[in-house]
């Protein structure tokens, strides 16, 4: 793969998209622009010229920046994953080499190189998120500067929410009117933060304040009346599980390749692949507190007052997930017991939440015995961003999944926790459960509503389980020709990489 010569006229099918690179390569989702005839997505070339589109079009220097927008964990980590999809395939090490540029980069922008801190104070060896990820802090102030009551939003865009206090018609009192950019203003008359006061401000915000669409909740820090005047919102920071692992498993998967291949763990890779193995130990670490084990299953969890959405409750199986798939990794390389307690944990938690359609299983998105899937109310005290949830029982999504069995297909590498049949089981899931015809794909399991182009490409990150039916790998080449796919996203390009190692059938 030379990237710095390629022929730039194998490139025009590409011209059209190279905005849409630069601006879009961040998230799984981007829309897929469509090119007048399709390239053939099995051919080495097309990765090559998409990476070269990817690089050349400025997209490399900014998303190589920070995660804060997402840009590492659903940008960056299906490139580096597609790199490595494609040294399996060709054993062409010049994508080794691509790979180390790549990864270093993002390395050289974890929360510890850039000296930034998440909500916390912590400066870890993670990449941490703000924006939409995040819920924003409005700290409303006494006359001596002195922080009387926090503000929260957790709605999207919630960094550009203001709060306005007014003087209440009480003494004691005030007034508040919180506007949020898409909502509009939300106005609580008369609060104190007198707890024994009836309109005290945590209970009247979670009262009047907070509702699905409009996810205002107040905490008092001090007894007092706010200042009067406008106050904007402070941006805060969490470094996801999922972020995390998405980022590092391609880093670990180039580390065990390396170590495994005496030829390669005696040349200039054995470096890197050093670096990578520490740096994914480091980071997998770094969330050792949010992983959750008890009678009900295994899980990683948002600390309850970490200021994100859904605070105290239990991530989606994908996202428990997604740090599982570089545990799956690590212990291939390592042997360290932890790692496989995790991932069987993990592994087994799934297994009791997927339901037989009749040889095939489907799963929900929230694991079926957390506080999500089953709803709560504000007596049960779970989460003080989202004081209560009606339950939320939809069936897993066909990108999202797509990350869960990854992780199955990773786990089974490890010898972990899923076997052949186990993996056939799952391609059956994509077959029967998502499979339309042979140019469409349902959202979710079994849903009547047909996924949209830009979700439905990522159907080749499903082929993780090619290796045990060509079915999958068939549909998935069949549904990028129907939509004559343009890359527009990193996991375009990963899903590009798939399609590639799935033709290649390197399995045998």
């Amino acid at each position: 793969m030379a990237t710095a010569s390629l022929d730039r006229r194998r490139f025009l099918w590409l011209a059209s998209s190279v905005t849409a690179l630069g601006a879009g390569l961040t998230a799984a989702g981007a829309t897929p622009a469509r090119a007048d005839e399709a390239p053939d997505y099995t051919a080495r070339e097309t990765f090559d010229d998409a990476l070269a589109a990817f690089i050349d079009s400025g997209a490399t220097g900014q998303h190589w920046q920070d995660n804060e927008e997402g840009a590492l964990a659903w940008g960056q980590s299906y490139v580096l994953l597609g790199i490595m999809r494609m040294y399996e395939t060709y054993r062409d090490t010049t994508y080794l080499d691509t790979f180390v540029t790549h990864a270093d980069a993002v390395l050289g922008n974890r929360d510890e190189e850039r000296g930034v801190t998440d909500h916390q104070g912590r400066s870890g060896p993670v990449w941490r998120a703000g924006g939409n990820y995040v819920a924003s802090h409005i700290t409303l102030t006494g006359d001596d500067g002195a922080p009387l009551v926090q503000i929260r939003n957790a709605d999207s865009r919630s960094a550009e929410s203001t709060v306005e206090v007014l003087p209440g018609a009480q003494p004691g009192t005030f007034t508040l009117a919180m506007t949020h950019v898409t909502i509009g203003t939300t106005t609580l008359e008369d609060v104190s933060t007198d707890p024994s006061h009836p309109r005290f401000v945590e209970t009247v915000a979670t009262e009047e304040g907070y509702y699905l669409w409009g996810r205002w909740t107040a905490k008092v820090l001090a007894d007092g009346v706010p200042r009067p005047g406008t106050y904007e919102a402070e941006q805060q920071y969490y470094a996801f599980a999922v972020h995390t692992g998405m980022v590092t498993y391609p880093m670990a998967i180039f580390a065990r390749t390396v170590l495994e291949d005496p030829a390669l763990s005696r040349s200039r890779y054995r470096g890197p692949a050093q670096r990578y193995l520490t740096a994914a130990r480091r980071a997998v670490a770094f969330h050792d507190g949010e992983l959750r084990s008890d009678e009900r299953g295994t899980s990683y969890v948002w600390p309850q007052g970490a200021p994100v959405p859904f605070d105290g409750t239990e991530q989606p199986l994908n996202q428990s997930h997604g740090l599982g798939l570089t545990m799956a990794e690590l212990y291939r390389i390592t042997g360290d017991a932890g790692y496989r307690s995790a991932v069987e944990g993990l592994a087994e938690t799934w297994r009791a939440d997927l339901v037989d359609q009749g040889g095939w299983p489907a799963w929900p998105y929230w694991p079926t015995w957390g506080h999500l899937y089953q709803g709560y109310a504000v007596e049960d005290g779970v989460s003080e961003y989202t004081p209560w949830y009606n339950p939320s029982v939809a069936w897993e999504d066909v990108s999202h999944a797509a990350i869960s069995v990854e992780f199955a297909a990773a786990a089974h590498g490890a010898g972990l926790a899923f076997d052949d049949a186990d993996l056939e089981a799952f391609a059956r899931s994509y077959l029967e459960g998502f499979v339309i015809d042979e140019a469409s794909v349902r959202h979710r399991f079994l849903g009547p509503d047909p996924a949209a182009d830009s979700t439905a490409v990522q159907t080749a990150r499903w082929l993780a389980l090619d290796r045990v039916d060509g079915r999958v790998g068939e549909h998935a080449l069949g549904l990028y020709e129907a939509v004559a796919l343009v890359p527009g996203s990193g996991s375009h390009l990963a899903g590009i990489a798939y399609l590639n190692y799935a033709a290649a059938d390197p399995w045998s």
